[in-house]
Formats: C-alpha cells, structure tokens, sequence
C-alpha cells in the first residue's frame, strides 16, 4: 500500500491488505539545465523553479507549476528532462489489486529557447508538473491516472513543447489489465 515518491513520478502501490487503502502516485518534476561560460557571473540567464548551479552548468527544478523565464538573449538551447506524476493502484474489499504505473518521461538533450520566444514572445514559458493519482479508497474502484508534466502546453510537441505522460491507473482485482500510460498499471489478481 506504499505511496510513489514524490517529485519522482513513481506509481502507488495497489492494495495488499483486504478493506486496505492503495497508496498514491508520485508526483512528476521537471529540470531544465544549461552551461554557464566562464565570463558568467550571475550563472543564470533564465528564472523560474528552484536555482542551483552544478559545475559549470544551472539546473531550474520544477516540483510544482510555473514559468521558466528566459532572461538572456545568449541562451537558445537547454537539456530538459520531464517526468510525469504516477498513477495509483485501486484500493480493495478483498486483496489483491494491481500497482500504479510510473508516470512517462520524455528528455531532450538540445531544446530551443530564446528570450523572445513562447506563446507571449516574451521568453515566458509555462511548467506544469503533474500530480500522481489519488490513492484508492477501500472500494473495488479502479486506481487514478497521473497526470501529464508539460514544458510549454501552447506549443507544438516535439518543437516548442515537451510532454510527458502520466502513469496508468492499476486494475482491481479480477479487473484485467491494467490502464495504459507513461507507464501501464498492474493487473488486478485473480
């Protein structure tokens, strides 16, 4: 009945115990991280998330919902890495309900960005950063989905947009299969 780790998209557990409770998903997280040249003082050319700096790089962690600021015309390009939130197993009147599944990631290496660029042309770009699924109550209900992590909903995939899919729900028992997801849920017992 153990819950996902938050921040990590990690998917609940299902419900073990009979009248027990499944534990929720993980919540999903999203890092942006550039390099910084030795003439830069600052060691940011962007806002937004929790700053730190890594050797010769700046990482922007988004734990929850927000907008990642290009501040410096000399900044095109980040590593990004989103993570969806996890989805959650169902809770049960008898044992035996399948697991969450993790929430999807998707990674970027080289990402576009520019101080004049999103949906404002104005270098604001929207984060948002999904939840895990709600835990099972001690019904036979199927699980909850994760939610997506978005870089830039107002763009299009793959360009100016990243997303990752959230964790699929897990089965109830004697249920089937699992939802699809970032990561499909478990099959509810026999």
């Amino acid at each position: 009945n153990s819950a996902g780790v938050t921040n990590t998209g990690g998917g609940g557990g299902g419900c073990k115990d009979p009248g027990g409770v499944a534990g929720a998903g993980g919540s999903g997280v999203v890092m942006i991280r550039y390099q910084i040249g030795a003439g830069d003082f600052g060691g940011t050319k962007a806002t937004g998330g929790v700053v730190s700096k890594v050797g010769s790089k700046t990482v922007h962690k988004f734990t929850a919902t927000g907008t990642f600021t290009v501040t410096d015309a000399s900044l095109s390009a980040v590593e990004m890495l989103v993570v969806a939130g996890g989805g959650t197993g169902p809770g049960s009147n008898i044992a035996g309900g399948g697991g969450g599944g993790a929430g999807g990631y998707r990674f970027a290496p080289t990402f576009t960005v520019s101080n004049t660029g999103g949906p404002g042309s104005d270098g604001v770009y929207t984060v948002t950063v999904g939840g895990g699924g709600a835990g099972g109550g001690s019904s036979l209900a199927d699980g909850a989905n994760g939610e997506n992590s978005v870089f830039n909903p107002a763009g299009s995939e793959g360009t100016t947009k990243l997303t990752a899919t959230g964790g699929g729900y897990g089965k109830q028992r004697g249920g089937g299969s699992g939802n699809p997801g970032g990561s499909g849920g478990g099959a509810g017992g026999m």
